[in-house]
């Protein structure tokens, strides 16, 4: 186009990928490639960006996380191939933002529910994902407790008291206290 040579001499990104080693190995997470590598921590995670324009560069750049995931190829986030450049590279909350942007569709189970009920159960099942990877089983279990019982049950709990339960396998107590306002 006429007046618009400008334009295209300006830098562009042509090709975005990640470079991952993990056990000796560099491996290439970008387009069509999907290495298959386990969730967890990596030995080296780089963001690669090759940049066209007068002055054509490659530029690596550290990254704390990469998501393997193509929702062509795979069946629900679960799937997910999470790479951490370090165990304290996100918090559970970060990686949950992330899979939400990464692998969350509505239309995969249209059928089934709301939108809102659905992004709803995909939050809950991310942060115990999120959770499980970053700080461990128990602490996954702990966090979908806490969340369950904050969804179905923390609302009808009487103005001025709390519930105490104690949940085994075969039992279970269940108490209700009153709380001092200075509680």
């Amino acid at each position: 186009m006429v007046g618009y040579g400008w334009y295209d001499r300006l830098p562009r990104i042509t090709d975005l990928r990640f470079e991952i080693d993990k056990g000796g190995e560099t491996l290439v997470l970008g387009g069509s490639d999907l290495p298959g590598i386990d969730s967890g921590t990596v030995e080296r995670l780089d963001l690669v960006l090759t940049i066209s324009g007068p002055a054509p560069e490659t530029l690596h750049i550290p990254a704390p996380v990469a998501i393997e995931y193509d929702d062509g190829l795979f069946w629900s986030f679960e799937e997910a191939n999470i790479l951490l450049a370090a165990p304290t590279a996100v918090t559970p909350a970060e990686l949950v933002d992330l899979l939400d942007g990464a692998c969350f569709c509505a239309s995969d189970d249209r059928e089934a529910d709301s939108w809102d009920t659905q992004h709803d159960r995909f939050l809950l099942d991310a942060q115990e994902m999120a959770t499980r990877l970053l700080l461990g089983d128990e602490a996954a279990l702990l966090e979908r407790l806490r969340a369950v019982l904050a969804y179905r049950t923390q609302w009808f709990v009487p103005e001025g008291s709390r519930f105490v339960a104690v949940i085994g396998r075969e039992a279970m107590d269940l108490r209700i206290e009153r709380v001092s306002a200075s509680s």
